[in-house]
């Protein structure tokens, strides 16, 4: 299974592409979820929940006829995504645009 991040509290942290990963091997019946739940030591409402995400995102994705963008892509700040930001926020002019040079 490789190494496994850990939160602040000692709780370890699947990655999505990993959920997705393990999700994909009980749909495919290579094992049980409850095999899953034993080899990984995590409760059964987990996985379930795991199932529902994988199962909802997929629908998602096909009823919305669009391609789907990895979240990684959209954290790293690349494209249009990135650029936003800078063009929709407020400039200061420092009053020059004010007929009495006073900010509104």
């Amino acid at each position: 299974m490789g190494e496994i991040a850990r939160g602040s509290d000692g709780r370890r942290l699947f990655t999505a592409e990993f959920k997705s990963q393990q999700i994909g091997r009980v749909l495919r019946g290579e094992l049980t979820h409850s095999e899953l739940c034993r080899e990984l030591d995590i409760k059964s409402s987990v996985v379930s929940r795991w199932r529902r995400l994988v199962e909802q995102g997929s629908q998602v994705a096909v009823s919305a006829n669009e391609d789907v963008v990895p979240a990684s892509q959209l954290r790293g700040g690349t494209g249009a995504h990135s650029r936003v930001g800078a063009c929709s926020r407020p400039q200061d002019d420092g009053g020059r645009d004010s007929p009495n040079g006073m900010k509104p």
